[in-house]
């Protein structure tokens, strides 16, 4: 629910780099969970949703902290598809990403989608 929310304040102008980092939360937690093989989006979409956020970061400097309506169409895309793993993933595959997720941010690396460009073609591929 924190995500949508997020996403409405991004939306309306009430953004700010909290907001920002839950919708990157959200999106990583996405593409973590379909490597886990819950759900499918192609990478094209994740990587868009990335630089939409990455865009409102830029415009932060200027003081505009809004998502467009084409950003925030992307943003909606990955929300949409975690409510879906939200509903039907176990918990404990929730809480594996989440430790994962966690992982991720306090290794400081850029982003857990890169790498993913030369793939942008489709859906990639699932872990084993």
């Amino acid at each position: 629910m924190a995500h949508h929310l997020a996403l409405a304040a991004c939306r309306s102008d009430r953004g700010n780099k909290h907001l920002i980092n839950e919708l990157a939360r959200a999106i990583y937690m996405t593409y973590f969970l379909q490597l886990a093989r819950f759900g499918s989006l192609a990478v094209r979409v994740y990587l868009d949703a990335e630089t939409a956020l990455d865009n409102v970061l830029a415009r932060a400097d200027d003081g505009d902290w809004r998502l467009s309506d084409d950003e925030t169409s992307v943003v909606e895309a990955v929300l949409a598809l975690h409510d879906q793993q939200l509903a039907s993933a176990p918990m404990h595959r929730v809480v594996d990403v989440e430790k994962r997720l966690r992982t991720f941010v306090m290794e400081s690396a850029p982003s857990p989608l890169t790498g993913l460009q030369h793939a942008s073609q489709g859906a990639f591929q699932a872990e084993p």
